[in-house]
């Protein structure tokens, strides 16, 4: 929804009013409020607000979910063989652990803000630490050694101290 409306402004405005929005550094609900009535305006931007948190709540839904179905093959491949897991158990299981988390979440009201302190040293070690330290490690690897690596690891440390920066 979010990508149609992006395209469907950019057919339907003109060069001349794109250049002028440009110049005018205005976005193109603001152009299009030059030529629609206040209400018709206020239903379009409220239905495309609906869509985009709709959308990236699903994103990031699907992907947390996706995150929790590999780690938990990851670890039923250590306890069975691969062949008696029944998949379609552990995705049903990993999709209501990500309906639960996300509810609860609501509805403790979960300051996920002020989470974000301590996320930040976890990130920098798993993000950052970690696959640098297997750069190091894993001869195959190796080849990806130099400045980039560098600014990774110096991200890495700066996540770790943030919270006692901040």
């Amino acid at each position: 929804t979010v990508f149609f409306y992006a395209i469907s402004f950019n057919l339907a405005m003109g060069h001349e009013q794109a250049v002028m929005a440009a110049k005018q550094n205005i976005s193109s609900l603001a152009m299009a409020a030059q030529g629609l009535d206040g209400n018709t305006l206020k239903i379009l931007s409220f239905t495309l607000n609906i869509f985009a948190i709709m959308t990236a709540f699903f994103g990031i839904f699907m992907g947390f979910q996706e995150a929790c179905r590999g780690i938990a093959m990851n670890v039923l491949r250590r306890i069975m063989p691969e062949e008696r897991i029944n998949k379609k158990a552990v995705a049903i299981g990993t999709i209501i652990f990500a309906i639960l988390v996300s509810w609860g979440a609501n509805v403790l009201n979960a300051p996920i803000l002020k989470m974000l302190t301590f996320l930040g040293p976890i990130i920098g070690i798993i993000g950052c630490l970690m696959p640098a330290y297997l750069v190091y490690q894993v001869p195959f690897l190796h080849q990806y050694k130099g400045f980039w690596l560098i600014c990774i690891i110096l991200t890495g440390f700066l996540l770790i101290i943030s919270p006692f920066i901040s």
